[in-house]
Order: structure tokens, then sequence, then C-alpha cells
């Protein structure tokens, strides 16, 4: 499990920080049409 984290870790800041902030604009929509 920890070395799984270990080699995330390293994909994660090139690859899913675009799919990161791809789901925060989504999660704000969301948000934003439900309070609208």
């Amino acid at each position: 499990m920890v070395a799984m984290v270990h080699g995330f870790e390293k994909r994660f800041r090139a690859e899913d920080a675009k799919i990161l902030a791809d789901a925060l604009k989504i999660v704000v929509i969301e948000v934003l049409i439900r309070k609208g």
C-alpha cells in the first residue's frame, strides 16, 4: 500500500493535477447550479 502511494505521488503531480483541476471545476459548477 505504501509503495503504491509513493508511486502515485510521482504520477499525481504531472498527470492528475489536470484531472484534479477539472474535477474541482465540475464540483464548483454543480454547487453553483444547486444554489442557483
